[in-house]
């Protein structure tokens, strides 16, 4: 459904200027009241798409109660940005033209090809489980720095970290964490590229995993600050530090071609963006923009635009801040 509030503006109050669908003078000639119609419209043009449903091959795990755990501890830097993380874990599938779920350590993790779960501060055992068992039926996990350190109750585990069987799910154990300065930096290479590395450094000792990338600089030089670890039919993937983005990108790029996920589109502008809705024998290409200036998306095939009914082929533009829904 879509709400608005206010329906009607309010005469008095905090939120009497708030604004609303019907303003102060009570009339349809205003911008809110006319684009508010003109959505109904649209709705109605596209109607087909009711019932319709999102299937993502991807998903980011996310735990409120750990993010309030991790954001109240003590240690480590004051902000910890958990939040910031995950919005740009998010971006970096956005980018890709991917369907990402934002998942719950009660989901079902079954359903994903690769799941994602940054900053995983609080884990029970029974989420611990869950994991392993993902992992040992073929998924791909990635987590990293700061993860594993507590259970529920916001008790660290004991026996070393990252806790209880995630030792095993990604081979390695973590001895300590450097938190930088502002101006401190680290850098790791891979992909044939230098990234920038920034915030938390963690000291890592692999056990059965392989070490993909390592430290440039300070005391850990040449420690693993990118592992990966083979087990059952799947795999995980253990990040021991923070980037800026740029190697989040290529990372995650790297392990969608590697796992043959499938992308919404060929290639998209700085700010579009391209999500599928499957239904009815049919795929709906929603096409947004969110820039000032127009943008370009690059698909595959022939579509129909759902609101003109022309027929869309290769190379579409968007308008600022515009959208376009097609379907094939």
């Amino acid at each position: 459904s879509v709400q608005y509030f206010q329906w009607r503006q309010s005469r008095g109050s905090a939120e009497k200027f708030h604004g609303a669908v019907v303003s102060h003078r009570g009339t349809e000639e205003t911008r809110e009241f006319c684009e508010v119609a003109q959505v109904g419209k649209t709705l109605r043009t596209i109607s087909e798409i009711a019932g319709t449903a999102i299937y993502s091959q991807v998903a980011i795990l996310m735990d409120v109660n750990s993010m309030w755990a991790l954001e109240n501890s003590q240690g480590f830097q004051e902000d910890k940005h958990y939040f910031e993380t995950m919005l740009r874990t998010h971006k970096s599938f956005w980018k890709q033209a991917l369907n990402v779920d934002i998942i719950f350590p009660d989901s079902d993790f079954s359903r994903y090809k690769l799941i994602a779960a940054p900053m995983l501060y609080m884990t029970s055992k029974e989420t611990i489980g869950k994991i392993k068992d993902y992992v040992m039926s073929g998924g791909t996990f990635v987590s990293g720095y700061m993860s594993g350190l507590v259970n529920e109750n916001d008790l660290c585990w004991l026996g070393g970290f990252p806790g209880e069987e995630l030792k095993e799910v990604f081979g390695l154990w973590v001895e300590e964490t450097d938190s930088l300065y502002p101006n401190d930096k680290n850098a790791i290479q891979l992909f044939g590229k230098k990234y920038e590395i920034k915030d938390y450094c963690e000291v890592v000792h692999p056990s059965t995993a392989e070490t993909l990338a390592v430290y440039e600089q300070d005391y850990y030089k040449g420690f693993p600050a990118l592992c990966k670890n083979t087990l059952g039919n799947g795999t995980a993937y253990y990040l021991a530090c923070r980037d800026t983005g740029e190697f989040t990108d290529d990372f995650y790029s790297f392990l969608c071609e590697e796992l043959q996920i499938k992308k919404n589109a060929v290639s998209l502008s700085d700010g579009a963006t391209v999500h599928v809705r499957t239904g009815n024998g049919k795929e709906y290409f929603f096409l947004e923009n969110y820039k000032e200036n127009p943008g370009i998306v690059v698909l595959k095939g022939r579509y129909r635009d759902l609101e003109s009914g022309e027929e869309v082929l290769g190379e579409v533009s968007l308008p600022a801040f515009g959208l376009r829904i097609l379907c094939r």
